[in-house]
């Protein structure tokens, strides 16, 4: 009996002792595949030619190679980022955010491009002239379909509404409160001359009712 307490004892000593390992990425470490740190990594061990060598020297930053570090109890590669010259460090910074901006711009001209092809395959205009905008109610016309005008959310419109089947819709605001929102309207048939409630949308909603424009021919 005594012997099977004191193994019962060493076990649970056992267990008491073995400490799990964590680990985490230290704030100045990236993962191996970060382009950035990767090309000023490239730059800095290829052979000074330059120009090259000129922005090997103004760069503020040394990158180098961890690999094999433990990070959620996994070995991993990644880029250790030291700083090389602490001076020139709100420099790189502003570069870096002057990157991100022209980034934005690419993005935002291929968007606008997918945008202009899926309308042109769809037969959609988005273009509406300011005399048609007003022509079919108090609310604004956002677009061309098919030889249709309509009212209301569009499919291409980046925030999502929390209704099913959103294109062409609007809401009317059912509360004593002022609205002053272009998808929202106090009296529907002021706002669109061709409408009809959404039910199924409109189900459990006690501040707004959803709306559907039906679309107006060309007067």
């Amino acid at each position: 009996m005594i012997q099977l307490f004191l193994l019962l004892t060493f076990i649970s000593n056992v267990y008491g002792d073995l400490v799990m390992e964590v680990y985490d990425t230290p704030g100045n470490f990236v993962p191996i595949d970060n382009i950035v740190a990767s090309s000023i990594w490239a730059m800095g061990v290829c052979s000074c030619i330059g120009i090259v060598c000129n922005h090997k020297n103004k760069t503020p930053i040394k990158v180098e190679p961890c690999e094999n570090y433990h990070y959620n109890y996994e070995k991993k590669n990644y880029y250790k980022i030291e700083v090389n010259d602490k001076n020139k460090l709100y420099k790189l910074k502003n570069d870096l955010n002057e990157m991100k901006k022209a980034i934005q711009t690419l993005e935002d001209n291929i968007e606008e491009e997918e945008k202009e092809k899926f309308n042109l395959e769809n037969n959609i205009e988005t273009n509406i002239p300011h005399w048609i905008q007003n022509k079919y109610g108090e609310g604004i016309i956002r677009l061309k379909e098919n030889g249709k005008y309509y009212h209301g959310i569009t499919i291409h419109d980046k925030q999502k509404y929390n209704i099913n089947d959103y294109n062409h819709r609007f809401f009317q605001r059912l509360d004593d409160k002022n609205i002053n929102w272009f998808l929202g309207t106090k009296n529907p048939n002021e706002y669109c001359c061709n409408c009809s409630l959404d039910n199924e949308n409109s189900k459990r909603r006690k501040v707004f009712n959803i709306y559907k424009c039906n679309g107006h021919d060309e007067i």
